[in-house]
């Protein structure tokens, strides 16, 4: 029994020996690791100064709007009739009065020769019946029936003549065209679209502000925008409409904007970014950005 107890007792010693061992080694880190703490010192704080001067400060308003054009229409026909003629391409700039399209007025130019004729036999009726002396040839009555004749006749002459200019399709204001909406042969109806007619410079920017900003927006204030479509530029206009309501559901108030776009890169429908520079200027001290910090408040 003491033979087999030996080695036991050998390994409990070495293990012991170990774990006094591996105490000490540890208490001298911590011991030095508590005096170097309490022998640090912290460094000097490096600090900044900035005078703190009055400025004129105008200020900015942001907002997201989209573009309008001036003036938009989707051109459209009055009348019934055939397309015999088109006169535009898709995507064309055209002037105010251009002629577009022309409709088949053959049965109207019939019409029209038959009135024109009518017209000139009761005016020519007329004239005889006022030229005849004043002997009772005929009565007042059939010379008022003779005004009459011919006052309608011209009136037809008239009509005709306007159901052919409906039938002539031209440009109302200059702009920019859209994508052809008809073909040559094609009987359109009353309303039917021809082409989409948009008038680009300058453009309309439409947005909203809260009602807050209401004492900060006058007519003439400077506004630019900026679109991701072109990153890199800036257009600036003028403010040119204030709403005179404001929303009872978003207690926002619409503004409308005039853009100059000279060369089309803004098309109406397109989403911008908006800036309302204020013409109004404070007086007030400026400090540097970076001295500013921003922190949650604690809540206990």
């Amino acid at each position: 029994m003491k033979r087999k107890s030996k080695p036991i007792v050998i390994a409990i010693s070495a293990v012991v020996l170990i774990v006094l061992v591996l105490g000490a080694v540890k208490g001298a880190q911590i011991a030095a690791m508590i005096e170097a703490g309490e022998a640090y010192v912290a460094p000097a704080q490096a600090v900044t100064t900035a005078d703190v001067l009055p400025v004129e400060w105008g200020g900015e308003l942001t907002a997201v709007g989209s573009l309008v054009a001036v003036q938009g229409v989707t051109v459209s026909t009055e009348v019934p009739g055939t397309v015999a003629s088109i006169h535009f391409k898709s995507g064309q700039s055209v002037k105010k009065g251009k002629l577009l399209v022309r409709f088949d007025t053959s049965v109207e130019r019939a019409q029209l020769d038959s009135a024109v004729a009518t017209a000139r036999l009761a005016k020519a009726e007329l004239q005889r019946r006022n030229n005849l002396p004043p002997a009772g040839a005929v009565s007042q009555a059939e010379v008022d029936a003779s005004a009459a004749e011919a006052k309608r006749a011209a009136a037809e002459v008239a009509n005709v003549q306007a159901v052919i200019g409906k039938k002539t399709i031209r440009a109302p204001f200059s702009g920019r065209l859209g994508i052809r909406r008809i073909n040559l042969g094609e009987v359109l109806q009353p309303g039917a679209a021809i082409v989409s007619l948009q008038s680009y410079d300058p453009i309309y920017a439409e947005f909203s502000l809260p009602q807050q900003a209401l004492a900060h927006v006058v007519q003439g204030d400077t506004v630019a925008i900026h679109t991701d479509a072109f990153p890199t530029m800036t257009w600036e206009g003028q403010v040119d409409v204030i709403d005179s309501e404001v929303s009872v559901n978003t207690r926002n108030f619409k503004v409308r904007a005039v853009i100059d776009n000279p060369t089309g890169e803004l098309r109406p429908g397109m989403f911008v970014d908006v800036q309302v520079r204020q013409s109004e200027l404070r007086q007030l001290l400026a400090i540097p950005a970076s001295s500013v910090l921003f922190a949650p408040l604690a809540v206990s």
